[in-house]
């Protein structure tokens, strides 16, 4: 029996992100299918209501009749809509799409295809005139933000692109929105927000990334998460130190599940170690600085007295970025297995006791343990034996 085939966080999220696409990818047809049988069926079952307890169920009725016309409207709507067919470029599968799609992930072998709203030419690799990333794409697609280097890109390889600013390390002239400089290899200031009118960092944009581009967006995220760190100090407040403890490690989750890409990648990066140590550090920073709130947040006077507002400590035991942290520990050591299990750990950090509308700290052993077990990583770039906490 062959092995089953392992994904990464970010495929199981590309996964999931394209399942929730059906009905714009010009496969919602079964679904709205299934509404118009339902109204079928709900509709039969008003009439033997009716006739066998000779009463008649208006409730029964109005929502039969709804699911009956919502199901044929959606269903027509589809099945006038999956009016192309589209070929991967790369694993030459095929894909009947909305005549209305511009963008659809493979799910073969999860390339992103990029296509104009009309029967167009099939999408074909077209390679940044930047960095050199071949994207699959038709010509009337428009234009698009390159999914590893962030330039503003036109189907036409030989369209230039528009200047920018220089490169904050050695001065060169870069394209605009450019995320790193080709000549130096420094990755720009973030700035993730919309660059250009109906285009944006999204999924998609994710989806087309090689793991260059991961570990470019990696070093971005990364240089967000200390500025968040950053402007933490400004405030006095514990709480709300902790909250920002909370959403730097949540943002570093991110840089993280964009480094097991660059990992498990076939061919190796440039600099994945620096990249690594860095991530190492900070995780620990956050961690012991995460560790030091909640410890003098369980000694004030308002935790012991009745607690905090329950909306305050929800995010505390939250902790997306734990199966992120272990998949890249387990491999840099080298000790992957084949179910994930060092990456799997998903026990809170932090416990919480509801009462009412406040929450109180009841035990944060986990976290501590976890302060300790990271130095030893750094020290020594292995991982203990995992203690269930």
């Amino acid at each position: 029996m062959s092995n089953p085939v392992h994904l990464t966080l970010f495929q199981e999220e590309a996964n999931k992100y394209q399942a929730t696409q059906y009905r714009t990818k010009g496969q919602g047809v079964k679904a709205d299918g299934k509404v118009l049988l339902f109204g079928i069926l709900g509709l039969i079952l008003f009439a033997g209501v009716a006739v066998l307890a000779k009463t008649v169920s208006i409730p029964l009725l109005a929502i039969s009749v709804l699911a009956i016309v919502l199901g044929f409207v959606f269903t027509a709507k589809s099945a006038s809509g999956a009016s192309k067919t589209v070929t991967c470029p790369k694993c030459k599968s095929k894909h009947a799409l909305n005549k209305n799609v511009r963008k659809f992930m493979c799910p073969t072998c999860r390339t992103l295809l990029l296509m104009g709203s009309e029967p167009a030419p099939e999408p074909q690799f077209v390679a940044c005139s930047y960095c050199g990333l071949e994207t699959a794409v038709t010509t009337g697609h428009g234009n698009f933000l390159c999914p590893d280097c962030g330039i503003l890109r036109q189907p036409d390889p030989s369209a230039k692109w528009q200047p920018g600013a220089k490169c904050l390390k050695c001065n060169t002239h870069n394209p605009a929105h450019a995320m790193v400089c080709m000549s130096c290899g420094a990755v720009q200031a973030p700035d993730l927000s919309s660059p250009e009118p109906g285009l944006k960092y999204d999924m998609d944009w994710k989806i087309g990334k090689s793991a260059r581009g991961h570990a470019i967006l990696a070093t971005s995220y990364l240089m967000m998460t200390r500025d968040l760190h950053t402007s933490s100090e400004k405030t006095d407040s514990t709480l709300n130190q902790l909250k920002y403890s909370q959403m730097s490690l949540e943002l570093l989750g991110k840089v993280m599940v964009s480094f097991e890409e660059v990992l498990c990648a076939p061919s190796g990066v440039k600099d994945t170690a620096q990249l690594g140590v860095e991530i190492d550090r900070v995780y620990g920073e956050l961690i012991v600085w995460k560790s030091n709130c909640v410890s003098e947040l369980m000694s004030s006077a308002v935790h012991q007295r009745k607690g905090f507002a329950d909306n305050s400590l929800s995010a505390i035991e939250s902790e997306p970025y734990l199966a992120a942290r272990r998949r890249i520990e387990s491999l840099v050591a080298g000790r992957t297995d084949q179910t994930y299990s060092l990456g799997r750990w998903g026990e809170s950090l932090v416990r919480v006791k509801r009462n009412d509308a406040h929450g109180q700290i009841t035990n944060f052993q986990g976290l501590t343990a976890e302060a300790s077990r990271v130095k030893v990583w750094a020290n020594n770039r292995s991982i203990p034996t995992p203690a269930n906490v």
